[in-house]
């Protein structure tokens, strides 16, 4: 039997909190490592800085409050309460991973050696982060992209605005599909090269969705894979209601790759709950390789470089935008002449038009659709900016 901490991992939304409060009842609080809402312990630190300091003046607590209120969202204060009614039962390990910290020493240590064990939330980004030697066994949550971004979506991270009118507080994206592949896609590709860096490690894979509609199956073969802890008490835990993000068909263009990596990060899990390692590790393999392809959209989208011309970093979706719409160019133009402007001591302006002397990289190089490239020498003499030449 290996020793190291029990975790349940997963991508962000996936139902990581409510398997944790399933670990919660079977096993009890006491082997549960997180809080409920760790979220109130920020409103605590926050209700003590909001208290008259020693030795500080009238005048600079008022000008300190201030600036508190300003940064304020009341309207959001208790938001996570709805994310995650049940709690998220999170600590330290949770996103950053499971790593030595002085506070966790003897805890660590006795968990090593198996005098003790204890069950925590690392979510599939906080996994490349963890040393291994740690880990015991992994629960992992899973979930189809689209229902994720849609769980995403209900986060709106603090977008709101007052209406100057009625002066009613709405959140600016309210009307707006914001949910995006992006997060499911980059966390995924994470876990994968977990799980074939360290096969050493058991790992039993689990659906949101199965979970939801049809728990007890689920918590037999979570009592068997764990063997330790009581889940039938948990069987009241899980309620279909928790399932509150469905999926929707909205346009996107990272969602072949999304689709894609779902599709065979299910196939893998599958083979490994089945004890047949080699071929999930294949599979998680193919996903690797897949998204190894600078031509996919994912990687496409993360892509940046320094424009010299422009004076500025951007990306092939503002290169394109630039080559196509003359007001962008013009934009990026005025952006250059105003870093290549000079003011001495009397006033006067130097304008060096410096955009003149350096290629598009883009043009060079840089576009992935292009089959024949401009030279450097090439892009200088032929600058589309220089409307003269037009």
């Amino acid at each position: 039997m290996r020793n190291g901490l029990i975790v349940v991992s997963g991508c962000p939304r996936s139902g990581t909190s409510v398997c944790m409060d399933i670990q919660r009842v079977s096993h009890g609080e006491d082997k549960i490592l997180g809080k409920k809402f760790p979220q109130d312990q920020a409103k605590e630190e926050r209700a003590k800085r909001e208290k008259q300091q020693d030795g500080e003046t009238d005048t600079d607590y008022a000008l300190r409050m201030y600036y508190i209120a300003k940064q304020a969202q009341p309207e959001r204060e208790d938001d996570y309460k709805d994310m995650n009614p049940e709690g998220f039962w999170e600590m330290a390990f949770t996103v950053r991973g499971v790593m030595y910290q002085p506070q966790f020493k003897k805890l660590l240590h006795d968990i090593r050696d198996g005098k003790e064990y204890k069950i925590c939330k690392v979510v599939s980004q906080g996994l490349m982060a963890s040393d291994p030697t740690y880990i015991g066994k992994i629960i992992y949550m899973m979930r189809h992209p689209r229902a994720v971004a849609k769980s995403q979506e209900r986060l709106k991270r603090g977008f709101n605005v007052t209406d100057p009118k009625t002066g009613e507080v709405k959140n600016a994206l309210e009307d707006f599909k914001i949910h995006t592949p992006e997060m499911y896609i980059s966390v995924t590709l994470q876990a994968c090269k977990f799980f074939i860096d360290n096969p050493e490690i058991p790992v039993r894979f689990y659906h949101f969705e199965d979970l939801i509609a049809d728990p007890l199956p689920i918590l037999d073969n979570m009592q068997e894979f764990i063997g330790q802890g009581d889940y039938t008490k948990a069987k009241d835990i899980v309620q279909p209601k928790l399932n509150r993000s469905k999926h929707e068909d909205i346009e996107h263009t990272l969602w072949e790759d999304a689709e894609f990596i779902y599709k065979n990060f299910t196939e893998g899990a599958k083979f490994i709950n089945n004890n047949e390692l080699e071929k999930g590790l294949d599979k998680f393999k193919e996903i690797l390789e897949f998204m190894s392809d600078p031509m996919r959209p994912a990687n496409r989208e993360k892509q940046n470089w320094p424009c010299y011309r422009a004076k500025r970093t951007t990306n092939e979706v503002q290169c394109q935008q630039c080559y196509n719409d003359k007001n962008v160019m013009n934009n990026f133009k005025k952006h250059a002449i105003s870093k290549s402007t000079t003011v001495d001591e009397d006033g006067n302006e130097t304008i060096e038009e410096t955009w003149r002397d350096e290629p598009c990289a883009f043009e060079c190089g840089l576009d992935l659709d292009r089959t024949e490239y401009l030279t450097v020498e090439e892009s200088i003499k032929n600058n589309f900016w220089d409307e003269d030449k037009e």
